[in-house]
């Protein structure tokens, strides 16, 4: 079971987190922040002519394949997705992020090098 996700609002603008996929074999995995966060905003584009997956956690450390995300978000073929967020989404433990090539939790498909890049505003 996993932590619910907490929806809030925050007065505070949010610091800026980018990352491109690198290739890096079976998922790109990162921990953007440890503890308490907020996302105010995502710009997701995808360069590549086959949809991309990128998916956020409520984690302390760097979500793996066997980890459920509580936000997942498609990014179609040669497409860019920024949801609309109307209030922040808070991450309770901290905010983790994984960007694939398959919809399901446990896809480890890897994204080649510079397929997807992810712009997330946070803060905490």
């Amino acid at each position: 079971m996993t932590t619910p996700v907490n929806i809030t609002t925050n007065a505070e603008s949010g610091l800026p987190y980018s990352v491109n996929s690198s290739g890096a074999a079976n998922q790109d995995s990162a921990l953007i922040q440890a503890g308490q966060t907020w996302v105010r905003g995502l710009a997701l584009f995808n360069t590549t002519a086959t949809a991309r997956y990128v998916k956020l956690y409520n984690k302390a450390t760097a979500p793996v394949s066997t980890d459920t995300p509580a936000y997942r978000i498609y990014v179609p073929p040669t497409g860019q997705v920024a949801p609309p967020l109307t209030e922040d989404v808070v991450f309770p433990l901290g905010l983790g992020i994984r960007i694939t090539t398959g919809a399901a939790d446990s896809d480890t498909g890897a994204c080649s090098a510079n397929d997807v890049l992810a712009n997330v505003n946070y803060g905490s």
